[in-house]
């Protein structure tokens, strides 16, 4: 396994790209949200567990789904609610929980509630040491870097500020 680094952005409230990166993140949110929704529905239904690539085929028609710019960053969501709940119902059937009460993932507030958004490889431009990310309606961001070999970059709400990570 290689070694990832990361080299960070801090995006404040007063930064021209904070509302259109704010979006994204509740964009992500909203999908997660409604994934989470689809599989402990399907859970109380009958015990069973919808999985990513049922997950994928039953959201990709969501509003939410449609609107991130890329369907690969859509789909990273996607595979973080999977591995959410696989953790959750590895965590019932473990020995070191008998007994114990697993509580289901929750959701992420309606309001105040943001999630990471991952754009891969494939989903974003890099030339001559910027970086564009496709947002919504036609909108652009760039970041300069000066780093090589970029893996992904991620959009991460933290509050009053979102952090871009560029990973390398």
């Amino acid at each position: 396994m290689k070694l990832q680094l990361t080299q960070q952005i801090i995006i404040t409230q007063k930064h021209k790209y904070y509302a259109g990166l704010d979006y994204l993140c509740l964009l992500a949110k909203n999908l997660y949200n409604v994934a989470l929704y689809n599989i402990r529905q399907q859970y109380f239904k009958d015990k069973t567990y919808i999985n990513y690539n049922a997950l994928d085929k039953l959201l990709s028609s969501n509003v939410d789904y449609k609107a991130i710019p890329y369907r690969q960053s859509a789909q990273q969501i996607l595979r973080s609610v999977d591995k959410t709940y696989s953790s959750f119902f590895k965590g019932i059937k473990s020995d070191k929980n008998k007994g114990k009460k697993v509580r289901l993932p929750r959701y992420k507030d309606k309001e105040k509630g943001r999630y990471v958004l991952v754009y891969t490889n494939q989903c974003f431009k890099h030339k001559d040491n910027i970086i564009k990310l496709k947002g919504i309606n036609g909108a652009w961001y760039e970041f300069y870097t000066d780093k090589e070999n970029l893996q992904q970059v991620r959009l991460v709400p933290k509050g009053n500020h979102i952090v871009v990570e560029i990973i390398y």
